[in-house]
Order: C-alpha cells, then structure tokens, then sequence
C-alpha cells in the first residue's frame, strides 16, 4: 500500500487453509484493505511524530547544553570572587590588628587589591555573556512509570537513526522482564542515550552490540571495539576513570559537555551506571531501578 509518498508491505499468513480465490478477493478488498489502511494511517502519524521528536531532542540538546554553561559560569564566578571576599576581610581585620603586624598586613592588603581588581574584568565579562544568553525554562517533561518494552524501544529506535555504527543487539529480557515498570524522563533518557552513541562513535570500529540482560540486576549494555586501541588506551582510561567517579564535580573537569551531563541525567534519574575498558572493548553499563506501579505507557 501507498501513503503519502510512502510505501507499506504487508504479510498475511491463513492459519488453515487458505480461501478459494474469490472469497479471497472479497476478504482483501472489503476486510483487510480498510484494517490495513487505517494501520498505514497510525505507522505514518508515528513516523512524523518520531520526525518531529527529533527535532525536539535536537533544540532540547542546545538548551540543555545552555543550561551547563550557566552552572559552569557560577563555578568560574565563584573562584574569580575569592581575591574580592580576600580583600574584604582583610579589611575587616585591619583594625583589629595587633600594631606591630599593621605594616604587614597593609602589604598583604596590596597585594590582594590588585588581585581583587584583575578579577573584577573577567567577571564582568562572564556576566555579560550570561546575559546575551536567553534562558529557556521547563524543557524537561515529567517523569512516567514506563514498561521495559516501551524502553527497549526507544533504545533500539535511537540506535537505528545513526547510520554511522552498526548495531546488534543481545536480547536476554524474557517475557516477564519487558513487562517490569521503571520510572523514568522520557526526554531525558532518550538524550542520555543518544549522547552515549556520539561518544561511543568517537572510538569505535563502526560496530556496537547493545545487550538486553539481567546479569547485574535489569541492565542495557552498550559494548564497542575501540578502533586504535594501543594509542587511545590512555585517553579511554582517563574518560572511564571520570565518568565512574561518584562525585559529579569530578566530571567538571572534562572538557566534554556531554559526557558530564549525561553523568549528571543518570544520577537524576537514579540510574546506576558504569563504563569500563576489557581488552579492547568499552562497555557501557546502565542499570535501572525497578518501580511498583501501573505503567503509563
């Protein structure tokens, strides 16, 4: 069947013996045609809603990355501030210093002057860059109680739409594992999830098993062959290293945005999570906390 530029294959399999070709006829055109027109219908809707939630994890991503900016911007003003709140204090203790030790703390006084006033130009600067910077406010849906089947299928679908890697995928959830709820920020997972495949791209060999188990509790394993192993070996130890910290400030450090929002999200999210280097593999585990509940999705 057509749909608007589109094309959509249907299979149908008769159980039991199939009906003579013209009550065949009738069942297709007056049964299965209308069933399958309106299922042709729903699969369209979805594949433009996927289009257009693409394009709003892409604007999400930016704010997102607007937001970290802001939270590094107070971590630089804090430091910048430190000679300024010196030089107060010092000031505070002058008169309460002893007469011999005056001359000496005046001198120190200079000292941090000076220093109080270069610092007061880069945080002006800073300043003024926060404030060309527009500030978008709740961008970040609530969180749902979601089966893990409805997960496994965001995962998998985020995976498909990077051509760049190819992915195999290890399913070991059985029936009862996909039917366990989990409560979770569907756009914050889906951007975890997809910032994880562009870092995993940085070092991979174009191939990237995705495994479904229950080894360490309910997990997602993302596991890829690190391309110039010898070479990148420290680098990769060094990202693994961070990302493991239980201290989030750790991750400030680094230089990749990304990587320490997405440290940042699964702590949120109270996803457990933990990468590490075997042989030549980086893998990539993230385990998920069961809820009680009924799934809304």
């Amino acid at each position: 069947m057509e749909y608007k530029a589109n094309k959509y294959v249907f299979f149908v399999d008769f159980y039991r013996r199939p009906p003579i070709d013209i009550a065949l006829n009738i069942y297709v055109t007056k049964v299965l045609e209308p069933l399958f027109s309106k299922i042709v219908q729903v699969a369209y809707t979805e594949y433009q809603l996927s289009l257009e939630n693409k394009k709003y994890f892409k604007e999400l991503k930016n704010r997102m990355e607007s937001i970290e900016t802001a939270v590094n911007a107070i971590h630089y003003l804090n430091n910048k501030l430190s000679p300024v709140l010196n030089y107060f204090e010092m000031l505070r203790l002058l008169p309460e210093t002893e007469p011999s030790k005056v001359d000496q703390l005046k001198e120190l006084i200079e000292t941090e002057k000076k220093n109080a006033i270069d610092s007061l130009a880069p945080i002006t600067a800073k300043m003024n860059q926060m404030a060309e910077k527009t500030m978008i406010h709740n961008i970040i849906s609530e969180t749902k109680i979601i089966s893990l089947r409805k997960l496994f299928s965001i995962v998998r679908n985020i995976c498909e739409e990077d051509n760049a890697i190819q992915f195999n995928y290890s399913v070991e959830w059985n029936e009862n594992t996909f039917d366990k709820k989990v409560l979770i920020n569907l756009n914050l997972i889906s951007y975890v999830i997809e910032e994880l495949i562009i870092n995993l791209k940085k070092y991979s060999t174009g191939s990237c098993v995705v495994t479904f188990h229950n080894k360490t509790g309910t997990s997602i394993s993302f596991k890829n062959q690190v391309k110039n192993i010898d070479k990148q070996r420290a680098v990769i130890n060094k990202v693994t290293q961070d990302f493991n910290q239980e201290n989030v400030n750790e991750m400030m450090k680094r230089s990749s945005t990304g990587l320490r929002m997405v440290k940042q999200y699964l702590i949120q999210q109270d996803i457990k999570h933990k990468m590490t280097l075997l042989n030549e593999n980086l893998i990539l585990t993230l385990t998920l906390k069961i809820e009680d509940g009924n799934s809304n999705i």
